[in-house]
């Protein structure tokens, strides 16, 4: 199992696989996550509500529609990992 430093989750790739090179791990079948990474998810959520914003004042709705799904999969691992969507003072800590 490899682990990309910084980043929310562990890739089950092997390691002769070599690192996983992409940003998609959302949506990747190899994606797992602990709640460590609870706060990281949170921020990225909120990112991503921000990045909704500029594209619809923009009218990117395919850009819209991209950073939703990535909402929804953030919303979805919080779900399966049994944290909330916020948490207050959390930004503050994350420094």
């Amino acid at each position: 199992m490899m682990r990309k430093k910084g980043s929310p989750r562990h890739c089950l790739r092997f390691p002769q696989e070599g690192p996983c090179e992409c940003d998609l791990y959302l949506s990747c079948a190899k994606f797992v996550t602990t709640r460590e990474y609870a706060p990281q998810l949170r921020s990225r959520r909120l990112r991503e509500l921000e990045l909704i914003k500029d594209a619809a004042s923009q009218g990117w709705d395919r850009e819209v529609e991209r950073h939703r799904c990535t909402v929804k999969r953030i919303e979805q691992l919080l779900e399966e990992l049994d944290e909330p969507l916020e948490m207050i003072g959390e930004m503050n800590q994350e420094g």
